[in-house]
C-alpha cells in the first residue's frame, strides 16, 4: 500500500511534468533517478533541501532538454 502511494504521489507527478516533446530522451525511471541526483545538487547548493518539485521544474527546464535520446517512441498508424 505504501509503495502504491508514493508511485501515486511522488513517483508519476514527478515524471508527468516532463514535456511529451522530450518523452524521448530517458525512459522514466532514468528520469526520476536524474531528478533525484539534481535536487540532491541544487540542496547542496542552496544549503538546504530544496524539494522535488523544484528539483523537477529546473531539471526539466535546464538539463533534460540537453540530453540525448536513449528512448525510442512508436508511433502506432492511424486506424481510420
Amino acid at each position: 500500500m505504501v509503495a502504491s502511494r508514493w508511485r501515486q504521489e511522488v513517483f508519476e507527478p514527478t515524471v508527468a511534468a516532463v514535456p511529451e516533446e522530450l518523452w524521448a530522451a530517458l525512459p522514466a525511471a532514468e528520469v526520476f533517478h536524474q531528478v533525484l541526483e539534481h535536487r540532491w545538487f541544487l540542496s547542496e547548493r542552496a544549503r538546504k533541501d530544496v524539494g522535488i518539485d523544484e528539483a523537477v521544474r529546473s531539471y526539466v527546464e535546464s538539463v533534460l532538454p540537453s540530453q540525448p535520446a536513449e528512448r525510442v517512441v512508436l508511433e502506432l498508424p492511424d486506424p481510420d
